[in-house]
């Protein structure tokens, strides 16, 4: 999980060191934004309105849309899993416009990178695999549960 944290703030992922997944997926905003769209890489401005990681852990059917099965990602349900959705922004050319190869290449050369890939999967070696599933590993601890009054007033309608 510690792996994943890392690598989802880390913005040596994207093709220009500018854009982490934390950059777009804002903590102090529940992992979204306030903005109608992303700004990714060299200012260029995503299609759609990024939606919040909390409670991915386990995969609901989010979507009133028939045609976007249950347990999909992103909100057109392209991906299929968290592993999919985590490595998918790293390649796009507006969000964080690198390649896989060019941000394992990236992240083999650091040194810290080697030991931390070790102590987390058992064996040494860096794959766009096991990226995937470090940050999908990170994005399932974000999970926030129903609270039903916060002490001063009640959360549940009333008619």
């Amino acid at each position: 999980m510690r792996l994943g944290r890392w690598l989802f703030f880390d913005k040596r992922l994207s093709r220009d060191g500018t854009i982490s997944c934390a950059t777009c997926h804002q903590p102090e905003y529940a992992f979204s934004q306030t903005t109608r769209v992303a700004t990714g890489i060299a200012g260029g401005k995503g299609k759609r309105k990024v939606p919040t990681i909390i409670n991915l852990a386990v995969p609901l059917r989010w979507s009133n849309f028939k045609d976007v099965p249950a347990g999909a990602f992103f909100w057109d349900g392209r991906a299929r899993s968290l592993e999919e959705q985590a490595l998918e922004p790293i390649a796009n050319p507006t969000e964080m416009g690198s390649t896989h190869t060019t941000m394992i290449d990236t992240l083999t050369r650091i040194r810290s990178y080697a030991a931390y890939f070790t102590e987390a999967f058992g064996a040494p070696g860096i794959t766009k695999e096991r990226i995937a599933q470090a940050v999908a590993d990170y994005v399932r601890t974000l999970v926030v549960t129903l609270v039903l009054t916060d002490g001063s007033r009640s959360l549940t309608r009333t008619r």
